[in-house]
């Protein structure tokens, strides 16, 4: 039997995988990108009920996270884009797709020019190269997303492997 196989010896592995939001990166420049959307959005639509809006649009959003596990593949901006434009119909809102598109865009500019790490996750990935670790992300986010975001925060310099699913075409389950 090969060396590698035999019971009782196990292998250092030779790379740790991470998520990316709310893991390397922090949730709280999407919040301040919630509100300058929602801002927005109040001004387009001044009888919109912000809750009732995030409560429609979560409710999309899930529904084309299913389509997407069923195989009907979208990129979470495409979701994103999708969910908004059905939960504006939804609360009787007449949005065009060209308005919902531009209003997320600035939302994404927006969380990228915020854009944080979590505390400690430079200090981590750091020792974690130190000790000899290729390290790699897995995530759902878009790669035109994620990648300026771990730009910006300078955590992209410790990434060797990128599993992105609007590069794989392929979602997670969660």
């Amino acid at each position: 039997m090969p060396r590698s196989t035999k019971l009782g010896k196990s292998k250092r592995p030779k790379a740790v995988f991470f998520d990316v939001g709310g893991v390397l990166l922090s949730y709280s420049p999407w919040k301040k990108a919630d509100r300058d959307l929602d801002q927005e959005l109040g001004m387009m639509y001044p009888r919109l009920n912000v809750r009732q809006l995030h409560e429609a649009w979560s409710v999309e959003w899930d529904r084309q996270h299913r389509l997407n596990l069923a195989g009907d593949f979208e990129t979470m901006r495409s979701q994103a884009e999708d969910s908004l434009y059905r939960a504006l119909m939804g609360l009787g809102c007449r949005p065009t797709k060209a308005h919902v598109r531009r209003a997320l865009n600035a939302w994404y500019r927006v969380a990228e020019r915020n854009a944080e790490a979590m505390p400690d996750a430079a200090r981590v990935l750091r020792k974690l190269r130190s000790s000899g670790y290729r390290i790699g992300i897995i995530t759902n986010a878009d790669w035109n997303v994620v990648i300026p975001h771990l730009r910006r925060t300078g955590l992209l310099r410790y990434i060797d492997y990128k599993v992105v699913s609007s590069r794989i075409r392929l979602t997670s389950p969660t």
